[in-house]
């Protein structure tokens, strides 16, 4: 079972690596949900009457974390069928894991109130329960980092890129100066973390910005202007005029609007 979930881990964040490629190559789905009170309630309330209640059920893929790097979401339209995978555990310390419609038996038991093992083949994991993720680590020559499961999908331990919570600009002095790409949302996933990281995944190319005073800069190596007025910031590059706004403590390049399908990307100095 390790083995194949190395494999899956590692195709997750290819994934990441192709959403990046498109998030450059447009300038030459929604967030995942943050809201995890209810489920991290239910969990709670389960771990006080029986650990393994916690525990029972069907646990899909939504994410992996590796080198600083968090990508999550729906990967079904970048993986197909490869990005399949549940784990099912069942009362009495018996269970399943299925990767790509491949199925292993599996035995468990828990270790704590927060914590479980599960044993394939001779090859132990671990697993840890946080805010309704259960978060698996992986070490293999193929993945270094964290597989994050969850029951109903949802990935409330991951950070929302959204449009919703970002603010105009309407001073230039909140937009010039040197940004590197932090995360995006394309199409139903998101990815963030370290930018030199973001880079290395998005295949070494350009991802940063330059915004400088008197209305030029690049992004993402392509020449832009760019202005800023009462009703907001804007960056026009290809006859595009696509909004620039504040989140995060960094800015939000929304291209939604110009591609027809969810695209966002977050900078930071």
């Amino acid at each position: 079972m390790k083995k194949y979930l190395a494999l899956l881990c590692a195709a997750l964040l290819c994934a990441g690596c192709l959403a990046l490629a498109a998030c450059s190559g447009g300038t030459s789905g929604s967030a995942a949900s943050s809201n995890g009170s209810a489920a991290a309630s239910s969990a709670a309330s389960s771990q006080a009457a029986d650990p393994a209640a916690s525990f029972v059920g069907d646990w899909k893929i939504v994410g992996a974390t590796t080198q600083g790097i968090t990508v999550a979401g729906d990967f079904s339209q970048f993986l197909g069928d490869e990005a399949n995978m549940t784990i099912n555990l069942k009362e009495g310390g018996t269970g399943s894991a299925v990767v790509n419609e491949e199925t292993q038996e599996i035995t468990w038991k828990v270790e704590n109130d927060t914590t479980v093992s599960m044993t394939a083949n001779g090859e132990t994991l671990t697993g840890v329960l946080e805010d309704g993720i259960m978060k698996i680590e992986m070490q293999d020559s193929e993945f270094t980092g964290e597989m994050l499961l969850s029951k109903d999908g949802s990935t409330p331990v991951v950070k929302e890129i959204s449009a919703e919570g970002a603010q105009s600009i309407t001073s230039e002095d909140a937009l010039v100066g040197d940004w590197k790409l932090s995360g995006m949302n394309i199409a139903g996933m998101t990815a963030y973390g370290d930018a030199d990281q973001l880079s290395q995944l998005a295949g070494g190319t350009d991802t940063t910005m330059t915004i400088e005073k008197g209305g030029s800069g690049t992004l993402m190596g392509e020449q832009v202007e760019w202005s800023v007025s009462a009703d907001g910031a804007v960056v026009s590059m290809s006859g595009m005029d696509i909004p620039v706004k504040s989140f995060d403590g960094g800015l939000m390049i929304d291209l939604s609007d110009v591609l027809g399908t969810t695209m966002i990307m977050t900078f930071s100095k």
